[in-house]
């Protein structure tokens, strides 16, 4: 909290602005927006940068617009960040399958391998970890190629079992938003068939799916012991989109442990 004040004072002086201009600014910021959570005082202001006191969002809000500093920025001062959310999101295990509202941001970096040994066979399974010769920090901003507004996560909860041993519980899937017209057609493997993330009235679903005419048939891989179900489509079940990428964990002890630890 001393580090953030100490920062924060450090871009005012580095505008030359007082702390009365500071109050003054941020009081009109506050008859804007009409709501005087915006607004702080020459005092707070004094408590923030030399006592480590902890402004509220709209304080800061207020503060990164006057010294004009990007507001993830200040945010991460006070160790907010979007990245720890995601991983604080880990300790609470969740048992549905469910969509997450995290978005790639385009503030930091993310550690990535980007030099390679040359002399490494694509074509051929290798242990990565001996093939990277370099790592190092890739701006976020340059992972918006991905197309990130067309692309969501999706959760599988520890006890979907539905797409098993396809899609393990605990399973991280990315969703294409873009695709969601169901087309029944005959697929040479299960790895082909594409693989849906739905939504119903009970919660969200992960599996393969076959319309026919308002039925809308969502069949679970063969091996994970579920049964077939059907909703009325789209009246009673909506598409979120294609599953068309996935993380998951596949030690089959761990995830067993895992399953009969969330059970308990």
């Amino acid at each position: 909290m001393d580090d953030a004040g100490r920062r924060l004072r450090e871009a005012r002086e580095a505008l030359h602005l007082t702390t009365r201009q500071v109050e003054d600014a941020s009081r009109r910021i506050a008859e804007k927006r009409a709501n005087r959570n915006f607004a702080v005082t020459i005092s707070f202001l004094s408590d923030i940068e030399t006592q480590g006191a902890l402004p509220n969002l709209c304080i800061l809000s207020a503060l990164a617009a006057i010294y004009r500093l990007d507001l993830e920025e200040v945010l991460s001062w006070y160790g907010i960040d979007k990245a720890g959310v995601v991983a604080d999101s880990q300790l609470l295990p969740i048992r549905n399958t469910h969509l997450t509202g995290f978005r790639a941001g385009e503030r930091g970096a993310v550690a990535l391998p980007y030099y390679l040994d040359p002399g490494t066979d694509s074509s051929r399974t290798a242990y990565f970890s001996r093939i990277v010769q370099k790592w190092g920090p890739v701006p976020l901003m340059l992972l918006q190629a991905f197309d990130p507004m067309n692309q969501h996560y999706g959760f599988i909860g520890t006890e979907d079992w539905n797409m098993h041993p396809i899609l393990a519980p605990g399973s991280l899937v990315l969703i294409d938003i873009s695709r969601q017209s169901i087309v029944n057609q005959v697929w040479n493997n299960d790895f082909e068939r594409p693989i849906w993330f739905l939504r119903h009235e009970e919660g969200y679903e992960c599996c393969w799916c076959t319309l026919e005419g308002d039925r809308l048939t969502l069949t679970p891989h063969s091996l994970s012991g579920r049964a077939p179900r059907f909703w009325k489509y789209p009246d009673q079940v909506r598409v979120v989109g294609q599953v068309v990428a996935v993380a998951m964990q596949i030690d089959g002890l761990k995830r067993r442990q895992a399953s009969e630890s969330a059970g308990q």
